[in-house]
């Protein structure tokens, strides 16, 4: 396991981003998936407008909770976390037993983000990561449910 988490293929900063628009730097899930085999932890970007405490914002007609963004933290054995990007950096932790559904909600400015439906033993929650590390982060479930933790 390395200390310092790997970004997937779906997450980018400034600088992958712009290497990878013009072909220089490439990042492929494949290579995600055996890199996970082996043994290297991760960090995902996520959206969730529940995890981590609900944000709520006033409108003139009531309140709408807005997504908050961070990066879901995951390696073999150990528990899967989110970590809130912003303000006091809270973290949770997923508890097994977890289901994860896609859904057809859509995010605006968002179009390479899936949104999909977490269960876990806390309760329902909406999340929203790239579309690219759907397969990673179906097997990092499917590996946590097993091992239970």
């Amino acid at each position: 396991m390395t200390l310092t988490p790997r970004r997937t293929a779906g997450t980018h900063n400034a600088r992958f981003g712009f290497l990878t628009r013009f072909g220089i730097l490439r990042r492929r899930p494949s290579k995600d998936l055996a890199r996970f085999d082996a043994g290297t932890s991760f960090k995902m970007v996520g959206m969730s407008k529940t995890l981590a405490g609900a944000r709520p914002v006033k409108l003139r007609k009531g309140e709408i909770l807005i997504l908050r963004r961070g990066m879901i933290h995951f390696a073999q054995g150990d528990p899967i976390t989110f970590t809130l990007a912003t303000g006091t950096r809270d973290t949770v932790t997923l508890r097994p037993p977890i289901g994860l559904a896609l859904t057809d909600k859509k995010i605006p400015l968002g179009r390479r983000f899936g949104t999909f439906t977490l269960t876990t033993a806390d309760g329902r929650h909406e999340l929203a990561f790239p579309r690219q590390d759907e397969e990673l982060f179906h097997r990092v479930v499917q590996q946590a449910n097993e091992l239970g933790r």
